[in-house]
């Protein structure tokens, strides 16, 4: 009869330590989610700015332009070819990208906003749209409402 109690809250002890981690998982789950949610909420968007700026870099405007959602074969109307070299071709006012600093992230309600720094003051905001993924200025900034500032 020895044995009879030897086992006494052996099934409780072992339900109590599973409870536990499974606790313990669940939350390190959600805090991987929430870390991982961050880390690329604007990754695509990312992707475009980074192709953009590497067709800069690499003297393909043509490509660049692209980003814009303009092509030859469709260009931007109120944005021609013409006015995107001089804003970021040659001789253009944006034209040392591989000088250019990230001096603001912000994310919005339509899109992300980088403030890239040209150097020499030169300074452009630029709007990457969340659903089409393609570039543009970006509003004036008394219009950035609903905008977060990002590390």
């Amino acid at each position: 009869m020895s044995g009879y109690l030897e086992n006494y809250g052996a099934g409780e002890a072992k339900r109590e330590g599973m409870l536990k981690w499974g606790i313990i998982a669940a939350i390190l789950v959600l805090v991987l989610s929430v870390v991982l949610f961050y880390s690329f909420r604007h990754f695509r968007e990312r992707q475009v700015l980074s192709t953009f700026l590497e067709a800069l870099e690499k003297k393909d405007y043509k490509a660049a332009y692209a980003t814009w959602g303009c092509t030859d074969s469709n260009p931007c109307r109120y944005f021609p070819y013409e006015n995107f070299l001089k804003d970021f071709g040659p001789e253009g006012v944006y034209k040392n990208p591989s000088g250019v600093k990230m001096t603001q992230k912000w994310s919005c309600v339509g899109g992300i906003i980088r403030v890239l720094d040209f150097g020499g003051g030169n300074e452009v905001d630029l709007l990457i749209d969340y659903d089409r993924r393609l570039v543009s200025y970006a509003p004036p900034r008394n219009m950035w409402r609903g905008c977060t500032v990002l590390p």
